[in-house]
């Protein structure tokens, strides 16, 4: 079956790939500048002359990130993230105050460590580091809320009126709303795309790349397909396939069944359905107009394309054949019944001699 028959079945969305992650973490790193470079007007705008400083140093960082995510340092590059926004956040509450909200940055920063690592746990370490780093965000939280409250630390301030800290508080509730919305929504797109691509591989044989025979079944559930009657079926094996198997070894085996896949792929079209049945067996569906017809040429040009074709396997040279049989559906019959006399028309095949086509009947 092609791609876009695939698609109907397994709903395909953005697949975590190199260039995926690459994109991200640059998207990232440029909309934490932004941030900082708004918050440095904001710094300005108050005259906090330390947040200042400290934001500088947030800028010119984030500006030596993308050299850092050119040669794809992610770990490094999420390492030193952290710690950027941790550092920052407990400045901002220590200088500013409490009320103005810089602590928020912190349950930010814990949804942000974990996404990276469960979506992108090829690129990170185990989710026992999320652990220590989003513990120790935790600690530094409640340590800044307790000394709010009790005052343990006398520089934990309140530096500012109330509208002054209202702007604070609106930016930094702003900016871990916008966080927190933004990676739970990549987080579920990751599990969708990891969910899909499991459903995939559940589904597609490995050897030929054809669907698997619970593919094919799924196929059938999803379509509809015990209500149509206008089809016929074949099943198709490599004759003599054992004997490859104990003469060549299994990875010759394996090469005849990938020759047959590609072979397969070849020939398909939009009206027809191919998995790999079982074993060396294979099996057709094919819908539309003359659809016996349609079939019985797509196998005789198959058989004819395969038996004069060589496989290739290190130095072993060798050839193979195909046998089939085709079966129609008719008025009453069920899709077991249809598939049965496919079977026995296969048979028919081999009785007869193999490397031949048999029509039920």
């Amino acid at each position: 079956m092609k791609d876009k028959n695939l698609k109907l079945l397994v709903f395909m969305m953005n697949k975590i790939d190199p260039e995926s992650v690459r994109w991200f973490f640059a998207f990232l790193n440029t909309g934490l500048l932004l941030i900082h470079l708004l918050l440095q007007f904001v710094y300005w705008y108050f005259d906090t002359k330390v947040m200042s400083v400290v934001n500088i140093f947030s800028v010119l960082l984030y500006l030596s990130m993308y050299p850092l995510l050119h040669r794809k340092m992610y770990k490094s590059f999420i390492l030193i993230i952290y710690f950027e926004v941790l550092i920052h956040a407990i400045f901002g509450v220590i200088v500013i105050g409490w009320p103005a909200g810089f602590q928020l940055w912190l349950i930010a920063l814990s949804c942000a460590y974990f996404f990276t690592t469960l979506v992108f746990e090829g690129t990170f370490s185990p989710e026992k580091l999320s652990w220590i780093l989003t513990s120790i965000s935790a600690a530094v939280f409640f340590a800044l809320l307790l000394d709010s409250r009790f005052g343990g630390l006398s520089f934990v301030r309140m530096a500012y009126s109330g509208e002054d800290y209202f702007v604070f508080h609106f930016l930094n509730c702003a900016v871990t709303y916008f966080v927190v919305m933004f990676f739970s929504s990549m987080f579920v797109k990751g599990i969708v795309a990891k969910n899909n691509k499991l459903n995939e591989e559940a589904v597609i044989d490995k050897v030929t790349g054809l669907f698997n025979r619970l593919g094919l079944m799924k196929f059938i559930e999803n379509s509809n397909f015990d209500k149509f009657n206008n089809y016929s079926v074949s099943i198709m094996d490599i004759d003599n396939f054992k004997s490859i198997n104990d003469t060549y070894g299994h990875a010759a085996g394996d090469a005849a069944l990938k020759f047959v896949g590609s072979k397969l792929k070849d020939k398909l079209d939009n009206s027809t359905v191919v998995c790999r049945w079982g074993g060396d067996e294979f099996l057709f569906i094919e819908f539309g107009d003359n659809h016996h017809e349609k079939l019985y040429n797509i196998l005789e040009e198959l058989r004819e394309e395969i038996s004069h074709s060589t496989i290739v396997v290190g130095n072993t040279l060798f050839s193979i054949k195909i046998s089939a049989g085709i079966a129609t559906c008719e008025e009453g019959d069920t899709r077991e019944k249809v598939f049965y006399k496919a079977d026995k028309a296969l048979y028919e095949s081999k009785a007869s001699g193999q490397d031949r086509i048999t029509k039920e009947g």
